[in-house]
């Protein structure tokens, strides 16, 4: 609440609108905390409360930083009143400093959105490489204009965007993209659910999978979702290079992985490594993956290594509790002692 009331008292002062109606869509705001709402706000502005149904986001991922109530603004066309003619949409952490009337005003030249996206140089290759997008503007889905004349609420448009694996699988491992990995996971448990059954758990069903394809015990591990981003999960840097050396016996996997999906210190594809073992001997000798948990003092560091005996060897090192960059500096000592001088 809060946060909320920072966002719209900015709004109120630099906006640039004489009036406000605020739509606030929420599942869990109490009479008290609606009535500060209220209170805090007129009569500047009139607000309206939407309570949402949690269970229409039944089954969508969520995480520490991403709760549930992202996604109502998916939804804001069909929840909102149909006299509306376009949406505002702000984060509830918004800080306005300058008039919204030029975006609020803009028009949609038949498009169903607007949105903002970031000016400087350096968060555009920043969102690029997170994001592994080609595209220089990222389009921000905290602030945007949403055409409600467009959303028709008896109509559901649906678009499909095929990729195939290998070109989803290198920008997800190279720049660690969660949200490709959190596609393919559930993907890849949809086509395995054939066998398990349409309503089957995507973690079980992956868990099921691993079991059978390494014949391992899985019962130990716990997945939460496909990007890494859930503190519950638990796996081990047994069970990592395990997955690791199974992937190596398939030659079709090994060399997707060595010549296009792994992050290569010293190269084109450093990705996450850039900065990291810059020294030419790990050139070409370093194929792997990174993960990091700031909050949690989580960084991990899982791949293949070319030893200075000219063998190959799969590896995964995790630290947790540790300051990040103490342990990116162990990892990167431990891959110098393996290619050797």
């Amino acid at each position: 609440v809060s946060q909320f009331l920072i966002c719209a008292r900015s709004v109120l002062r630099s906006g640039g609108a004489d009036r406000y109606d605020f739509y606030i869509l929420h599942s869990d705001l109490t009479e008290d905390d609606r009535e500060t709402i209220r209170h805090a706000l007129s009569p500047e502005a009139e607000c309206h409360f939407v309570p949402v149904d949690p269970d229409l986001f039944a089954g969508f991922p969520t995480y520490d930083r991403y709760p549930l109530q992202i996604y109502y603004r998916i939804a804001a066309p069909l929840l909102l009143p149909p006299s509306l003619d376009r949406i505002l949409y702000l984060d509830a952490d918004t800080l306005v400093i300058n008039s919204l009337m030029p975006l609020y005003g803009t028009p949609f030249e038949g498009n169903y959105l607007m949105a903002c996206t970031h000016t400087r140089e350096l968060l555009r290759k920043f969102n690029q490489a997170r994001l592994g997008i080609e595209q220089e503007t990222y389009p921000a889905s905290y602030r945007m204009v949403l055409n409600q004349i467009h959303a028709n609420p008896h109509t559901v448009t649906l678009s499909r965007v095929r990729h195939s694996l290998r070109e989803v699988v290198a920008p997800m491992l190279i720049y660690s993209s969660n949200t490709k990995a959190e596609a393919v996971f559930h993907h890849t448990a949809h086509a395995l659910s054939r066998w398990a059954g349409p309503d089957a758990d995507p973690a079980t069903v992956m868990l099921s999978f691993i079991h059978h394809q390494l014949d391992t015990d899985t019962c130990h591990l716990v997945v939460m979702d496909g990007s890494g981003l859930s503190p519950q999960n638990r796996l081990t840097t047994r069970f990592l290079t395990q997955l690791l050396t199974w992937a190596w016996t398939d030659a079709s996997i090994r060399h997707i992985l060595l010549d296009e999906a792994l992050a290569s210190p010293s190269s084109p594809r450093s990705g996450s490594l850039m900065g990291r073992m810059r020294s030419a001997r790990f050139h070409n000798k370093v194929f792997c993956k990174t993960g990091t948990l700031t909050t949690k003092g989580v960084s991990s560091l899982s791949g293949y290594c070319l030893g200075n005996d000219g063998h190959w060897y799969a590896f995964s090192i995790i630290h947790e509790n540790t300051p990040v960059y103490e342990s990116r500096n162990f990892q990167d000592r431990l891959c110098g002692i393996l290619v050797g001088d």
